[in-house]
């Protein structure tokens, strides 16, 4: 694997799945469109090439780069909560995915690695989630997502290429979006504020981003069981979602509230309990990253934001 072409490289995974591959030594290509403003996210490396264009040009962007051996594609619009619930959005999403498909195969490329989601499975309760257990999704982001599996299974073969449906669950770490929970828990902990929470009983698993990316790398490197693989990605540290925030306040130094059931939905929270038996079979991969060591370089992080800010 040398030329690697790769989307939503401004993302929060993308950024750090390009920095692993960069580590590896290969020539990465990255679509990013001319509007962009997290430009900031992209790593400065002499072998990083940015690709200017519209991802729906493929002729451009096939031209520019010519060949390539592998294809991740991480972009997708719209991840606040309006953004995942716009169906005609999540449409588009799965049109561009679709295109990127083609792009690949006229880059010759021997393998596609598509982000999914957890939210693919829908509402879960009580139970282990293997990549067997059918799709049930709730938002239009997840049918989105499924969608995109469900157009790979039948064109990827017929394309030649190895196609890799990467399900990832809760990844956390540098760059999250501020408004996701572990970043929100961190912020009002050290600032001794009151976070609103559901009842925070449901099971969940968080995976720090680092892991995430080279668990992902490592999936375009290791050698499949079938054309079509579908693989969650997901840490080996499943508990109650309480635990996990408790967790965050001790490490946060005790100070501030857990609200509780302050935040009331009219349907029952899910479980994240996913099975990665495939992912490690496959790639020999564990995360290494404990979530007391993850969680604790954010605090420091956040620290010296907010001391910084003190000191402008």
């Amino acid at each position: 694997m040398r030329r690697v072409v790769i989307t939503g490289a401004t993302s929060f995974i993308g950024s750090a799945v390009s920095r692993v591959l960069l580590d590896r030594g290969c020539q990465v290509y990255a679509l990013v469109r001319p509007e962009s403003a997290a430009r900031k996210m992209l790593p400065t490396h002499p072998n990083f090439h940015e690709v200017t264009c519209d991802l729906a040009d493929t002729k451009k962007w096939v031209g520019d780069i010519g060949s390539a051996d592998v294809f991740f594609h991480f972009a997708w619009e719209g991840p606040g909560a309006n953004g995942r619930a716009d169906p005609d959005l999540q449409k588009k999403n799965v049109r561009l995915a679709v295109g990127c498909m083609h792009g690949a195969a006229e880059l010759k490329a021997k393998r596609f690695l598509f982000s999914g989601s957890q939210a693919e499975y829908g509402a879960v309760f009580d139970r282990i989630m293997p990549e067997e257990l059918p799709c049930h999704p709730v938002l239009e982001y997840g049918k989105g997502k499924v969608a995109v599996c469900q157009e790979a299974t039948e064109l990827m073969p017929r394309l030649g290429i190895e196609y890799v449906h990467m399900r990832f669950f809760s990844v956390y770490g540098p760059n999250d979006h501020p408004y996701t929970l572990v970043p929100s828990c961190i912020r009002c902990f050290l600032k001794g504020e009151t976070i609103p929470l559901s009842e925070c009983k449901n099971k969940w698993n968080f995976l720090h981003v680092e892991d995430a990316a080279e668990a992902a790398v490592r999936l375009a490197e290791c050698k499949l069981e079938s054309p079509v693989t579908i693989v969650n990605v997901a840490g080996t540290d499943t508990r109650r979602l309480k635990d996990f925030v408790e967790e965050i306040h001790r490490l946060a130094g005790g100070r501030g509230e857990c609200a509780y059931g302050a935040r009331h939905s009219t349907e029952r929270p899910v479980d994240n309990w996913p099975d990665i038996s495939r992912l490690q079979r496959l790639t020999g991969w564990s995360p290494r990253v404990t979530f007391e060591q993850g969680i604790s370089g954010l605090i420091a992080m956040e620290r010296e934001e907010m001391d910084g800010g003190k000191n402008r």
